[in-house]
Formats: structure tokens, sequence, C-alpha cells
């Protein structure tokens, strides 16, 4: 037998003929100035049977006219049998004439052209409709790769797992995967496309609440229907999503449809070989590795592999014995192990985004069998032996053009790292958020001091420590002046406390006001108002009518809704935490509002207050006082060195007029306004 191969999935054909020790056949494959290719056979076929591995992917008119052309070629060589081993077949979705109307039925016609071109038998794998195998006058075999599939779920054991068909469609294959396990459950997506590449949800039908949703599909093109479907699965309740998919054909916004999604891990087979931008898909996700097979594992899932590896430093040891910290808190740099497993995997694509396809099964194998035979070992190399790891991390660090900083205090010494190029706002944030604390308790505990452009040896005061607001423990405590939001666990005696951002000044976030959670929404969609367009006008940026969710969405991917159109909602900007920001709802980080979210049952109590006084008698006799600046009424105020004076309520009055306390100390307090507590007893 010869094998030959076209130009659209080498590392495929490469695959199979290792594993059946047969080596891939010598042919030319070139293109003229003017496009058109050229082929030229260079091996005698006469009398042999041969096989072209092909699939018709993107540019599909290319390659199918690149089988065409090679299926010819050995049609005059005068080869006995021509086998045309197709991983996925282009135009197999337009199979049909819809409404009668005035369009090809392309299917037919490309199967016209492959049976006239002198192939005698074409092997496929989950071909989009079964029926088109009708269109055929030769031999036309499609193989299902639900036996690969059932292998990786079997082995992952899901907990109360579903099968979920995309569309009716595909309950015919989620029925054979939930026969193959004991008869699991079955959901149904159910859509309909109003135009080309665009299909609209309109009903789930099936159990899917707090169950992993296990979705079965042949294609993945622009992800859209996909991640829309798996938003409206999240929002009925589903625990997680995993995607089986058999070819990725990840065309026009499929990048940033399936960065943005909500599916915890896609499975693909590699009929379609994947492009080197998709190495940027989901972030965040991580599994520890130390070495990886080369070149065998075709079938995979983008999924990142992170190695998270401590920047050894000696700087820090040495600060620590000038200011005898009690603990030392290194920075860690990320790298992912995925030399050999993707062609110009090392072509320097960045460290956080880089996903690595994990190993799940051997698609070649379905094709092997196909030609009947016996599949060699695979040998598991390892990589990096016995490196030098310090020098890949500092070789790591300069390629990322990162810088190193230190802070230096009591309890720690700690390093940094932040890209050359940061602004200084974003430096500030990225501080701000190792420390869970808002941009404003920063400067209010520091005035004076520039935090954003700090110089060595500036001395910068971390407001860890609060006092609790004055009131009920229970729900949800939104205190807007001091911008923090307490949560109260029901049935606990602990509290979690985020930094928020609030309303701008005219677009204040209420206060005294107490209502409770509504809704909780996966993937909300923002509309902005007539006046908020017009305010982002003035200010030279246009605003969409619609926001859909995603990555793009101001309210990031996490709302919980209030009365009045309020909501808790993230963020897609990395920064304005502890700032007005907002237009009068409350903005937490990515990771803040999704612990929420999966924690704050619906119908938990939320009370906005306003306490820019909170005072603490503590077990030992001692008095604390802590005082934040009031929230300014007006525009003009907010700009203005002066800011709006203090009321003292009664109760704190009374608090502070206490013979043992140090007056100065609480005169001193309330000019300063830092924001933490400060011990106001007398020696």
């Amino acid at each position: 037998m010869k094998i030959f191969s076209g130009t659209s999935n080498l590392e495929l054909a490469n695959s199979i003929s290792n594993k059946i020790n047969i080596s891939l056949s010598k042919i030319s494959i070139n293109r003229f100035k003017d496009g058109e290719i050229n082929i030229k056979i260079n091996e005698n076929v006469r009398g042999k049977n041969a096989c072209i591995i092909q699939s018709t992917c993107t540019p599909v008119n290319e390659n199918l006219m690149e089988l065409l052309l090679i299926t010819d070629a050995l049609k005059r060589a005068a080869a006995k049998k021509i086998v045309a081993i197709i991983p996925y077949f282009g135009y197999s979705r337009q199979d049909r004439r819809i409404n009668s109307e005035s369009v090809p039925i392309s299917a037919k016609l490309i199967a016209n052209l492959l049976s006239a071109s002198g192939i005698n038998q074409i092997v496929t794998i989950d071909v989009h409709f079964e029926q088109i195998q009708g269109f055929f006058d030769i031999t036309f075999d499609s193989i299902p790769v639900k036996k690969i599939f059932l292998n990786d779920i079997k082995k992952k054991n899901f907990l109360d797992p579903v099968v979920v068909a995309p569309d009716f469609g595909g309950i015919h294959r989620a029925r054979q995967i939930s026969n193959a396990m004991k008869n699991i459950d079955i959901a149904v997506i159910e859509k309909y496309r109003p135009n080309v590449n665009q299909t609209k949800v309109a009903n789930i039908i099936g159990n899917v609440k707090n169950r992993i949703c296990i979705i079965i599909d042949d294609i993945i093109d622009t992800a859209s229907t996909l991640c829309k479907s798996a938003y409206y699965l999240k929002n009925k309740g589903a625990s997680k999503i995993i995607c089986y998919i058999t070819h990725p054909v990840l065309s026009g916004n499929a990048l940033d449809n399936m960065r943005s999604s909500v599916i915890d891990e896609f499975i693909l087979c590699d009929t379609i070989p994947i492009n080197a931008s998709f190495k940027q898909i989901l972030p965040n996700m991580k599994i520890l590795t130390s070495r990886a097979s080369a070149k065998n594992f075709p079938f995979c899932t983008i999924k990142p592999n992170i190695a998270l590896a401590p920047i050894p430093d000696i700087r820090l040891f040495k600060l620590q014995n000038i200011v005898k910290s009690s603990s030392i808190i290194p920075e860690y740099i990320e790298f992912i192990d995925i030399a050999g497993l993707v062609k110009g995997a090392s072509e320097g694509c960045g460290n956080f985004k880089i996903p690595v396809l994990k190993i799940c099964a051997k698609s070649e194998d379905i094709f092997i069998n196909s030609l009947k035979k016996e599949s060699s070992k695979i040998e598991i190399i390892p990589i990096l032996e016995n490196s030098d790891l310090g020098k890949i991390i500092n070789c790591g660090c300069k390629i990322l053009n990162l810088n190193n900083f230190f802070t230096v205090g009591k309890k720690e010494v700690r390093s940094w790292l932040i890209h050359h190029n940061t602004t200084a706002l974003q430096a500030s944030e990225y501080f701000a958020k190792k420390f869970n604390v808002g941009l404003t308790n920063i400067l209010a505990a520091n005035p004076g001091v520039d935090v954003f452009l700090p110089v060595a040896g500036t001395k910068i005061i971390i407001p860890k420590q609060l006092i609790l607001p004055d009131i009920q423990y229970t729900g949800i405590v939104i205190n807007t002046v001091e911008m923090r939001l307490f949560y109260f666990p029901k049935n606990s005696n602990i509290v979690i406390i985020f930094p928020i951002g609030i309303g701008q000044v005219g677009t204040e976030t209420p206060n005294n006001w107490t209502t409770f959670i509504k809704n909780k929404k996966y993937g909300p969609t923002w509309i902005p108002t007539q006046s908020m367009r017009k305010e982002y006008l003035s200010r030279g940026k246009i605003l969409l009518k619609v926001y859909p969710p995603g990555k793009n969405n101001p309210m990031g991917l996490y709302a919980l809704y209030l009365e009045n159109l309020y909501a808790i909602h993230g963020t897609n900007a990395n920064f304005g935490i502890g700032l007005r920001v907002t237009h009068g709802c409350i903005r937490l980080r990515d990771a803040d509002i999704k612990y929420l979210f999966d924690h704050v049952p619906i119908g938990t109590v939320v009370k906005f207050i306003n306490e820019p006084i909170k005072v603490s008698l503590e077990l030992d006799g001692s008095k604390y006082i802590e005082v934040h600046y009031p929230l300014s009424n007006s525009l003009k105020t907010f700009k203005s060195l002066y800011h709006d004076p203090i009321k003292i309520p009664k109760k704190i009055y009374d608090f502070i007029r206490d013979p043992k306390v140090n007056q100065f100390v609480v005169t001193k307090a309330f000019q300063e306004r830092h924001g933490f507590p400060i011990n106001i007893v007398k020696n």
C-alpha cells in the first residue's frame, strides 16, 4: 500500500504512517504564481493500492481541488485502487434545498466530483448527515467516534451526568452515548436558525440543574451557538459543561466566543488542524504536568497545563535579615509544558493564556483500524530533564519583559512582578487586588504619598484591619462610604469582606435601603440607557445598544439582581474597585463576584448603609475608632480639596466622651480620616 498526504493535515498523516510503520509516499504539491495547483507523484504506484489522507477543511476549495488532482494523478499512474481518507468532509452541511430555494445541493455535487475523479472508496469520520452516503456511487464509510468519546467519559467517572444533544438532529448521537452509559438522562437544546451561521436557543428540554452536562456534537464552527447554549444550561443550573466535538472548524469569531464562554472543557478531534492562535483560549484552567508525548496524541482537549514556579531571588532573604520580617512571599511565574504537542507552540505567545492539548485518546487509530493494521506502542518522551530551573525562570521573565520590585514590612517581605509597560493605575490595581483592598482605601490610608508611582523606600500602609458596621450580622451589608461589602453566611460566625466600586456623583448607589437578591444571572446582558450613551459620547466613546454576555460586557460574567434594576456584578475592566465609577450598581472583581454567585442564595437580604464612623469596644477594654471620608453629594465638592463635614451620631458621641479616651487622638482621627482602626484609649 502507498500512503499519500495532501497539505491539509500533514500531522495526522504522519501519525497514521508512524503507527502502521508505512512511510508516507513521495509527492510534490506546488502552486504556480497564478494560484493553480501542480501535482507530481514521485513513486511507482502501478498495480498498487493507494491511500490519500486529506481533510476538505479551510481553505475548503483549495483542499478539495488538491484531493481531486492527486486522485487523477494516481489514476493516470495506473494505481489499482484509490482510497480517500477524508477526516473532515467539507460541504456535508449543504445536503438539501430548503423551501425550494434556488440553491445548489452542494454535497451531491461534491459526491459527483469525487466519484468521477477515480476514487474507489471514501473513509470519513462522523459525517454531518448520514443520508449523504446515498449521493455516492462508490463505497462510502463514515466511522463514528463515540467509542473514543465514551472511553474518555468513563475514565472521568462523572457524578450525575446528563448527555445534552445540541439540537434535535443530535438526539441519535446523544442516545448512543446514553445507552452505552447505562441509560443516563438526555437533555435537548431546542433552537432555530434565522440565518446562515446564526442560531437562537428557544428552550432546554430536560433536567440539567446541579448536573454535569456532556454536550456531544460533530462540528464546532464559529462556536456562537454552542456558547449560547452553554449560557442557557448554566442559567438552568448546570454545575459543569464539557463539550465533545469531532470536527473543530473554528471559523469567524470562534476564538473570542470560546475564550469568553462558560464551558469548562472543550474536547476536540484532530480531523482539522487547530490553528496556533487558539493556544490562547481558556486561561486559568490548570493541570500540573512534567512530561508529554511528542506527536502521537492529536485527539485533544484545549486546556492549559500550568506549572507554578517560585522565582528564586536572594534579595528576599537579605531584606528579611535587615527588617527582621517573619515571612517571605516570593512571586510566581507560570510555565506551560506544551513542547511537542502543538506545532508552533514555542512561538512566544506568552505564558498566561497558552492552553496545552490534553492527552485523551488517539483519533488516528480510527483510520488505522480501517486499514486493518496494528498500532505500535507509544513512547513517552520526558521533557526538560536535568534542566536548570533558575535559568528557565530568568529567561521567562526576560522574554515576558517583567519587572521585579519588593515590599517590606514586619510581617512579610514580598516580591512583585509587573510588565514593563504597565501603567501606574494598572499597577496600583494589581497591588490592591493582591491585598484584597480597594484603591480608595489605600489612598485614604496614605495621605501625601503617591501610591501610583511610589519611589524606592516609600512606606505604604495597607488597611487590612477594620471594624464591622454596627448592624445585625445577616445576609449582605454594603457600607457605601467605605466601599466594602460584608457577607455573613447563614448559620456561621464568619464574615466575608470584599472591596467594591460604587456609583458616581449624580448616579449614586442607594443608601439606607433594604432589599434582597431577586435573581442570579450567569452571563448578564447590559443595555445602556439613553443618558449613559449620551454621557459616553461626550467623552468620545460610542456605546453599543446592547452588550451581549461575554468578555466585552462591562457587567462581567456574573450578576446578582436586586429590586429597582440594581445589581451586584463583575467587571470587564482592570480598575474601578474602591472607586466611584458605576451608574449606581455595585462592582466587584471577577473572583469576588464569582464567590458571591456560587454561595449567596436567592432571597438573601441586602442592606445598604452609610456609616463613615465605626467604633469598637474590645474585650481588653481598649476602644477603637475608624473614620472614613463621607461621600460627596455634588461634583463641586467631589473635585475640591474640601470635604463634607461628618455628622456624629449620639451613640458614637457618647462612646468617645469616655474619660479614658484620648480626645487629641479622636480629633486627629476625624481630621485625617484614614479609614483604618485607631486605638483612642489613653496609655
